[in-house]
């Protein structure tokens, strides 16, 4: 469906709807990761952590240049990691150190990151579990 006006009848046969817009925010966020390195047989090495990262926004609303209305809630993010990284030691011809490793796995816990788009509420949830590599 276009926006074409302020309303949601469409523009017609070939004729394109764009809306430009433009605002600022200000967010603040930070990160805690505690772990600890285990060296292993051969090269190998463990390093289980456990990590927290936060993040949040303003909310904010905004007019776009067809005469949509924007309202953004605070953005809001909280993602805990828990897991291990295990890899191995690759000693390079020059002196440097290959290392390639993996990560296991982060939840997010914030849910319900929500904007309206006249009057419309949309809702950004990215919550869940998901796998880092």
């Amino acid at each position: 469906m276009e926006y074409c006006g302020g309303t949601a009848n469409g523009c017609g046969w070939g004729a394109k709807a764009r809306a430009s817009g433009d605002y600022h925010n200000i967010g603040i966020g930070g990160q805690i990761e505690v772990g600890r390195h285990i060296a292993g047989p051969d090269n190998w090495f463990f390093e289980p952590f456990a990590q927290i990262a936060a993040v949040r926004a303003g909310s904010k609303d905004y007019w776009l240049s067809n005469g949509m209305y924007g309202d953004a809630d605070a953005m809001k993010s909280f993602v805990g990691r828990l897991g291990v990284n295990i890899g191995l030691n690759h000693e390079l011809a020059d002196g440097g150190v290959f290392q390639p490793y993996l990560k296991l796995v982060a939840h997010e816990f914030a849910k319900d990151n929500v904007v309206h788009v006249n009057g419309e509420r949309f809702s950004n949830d990215l919550s869940g579990l998901r796998y880092a590599f």
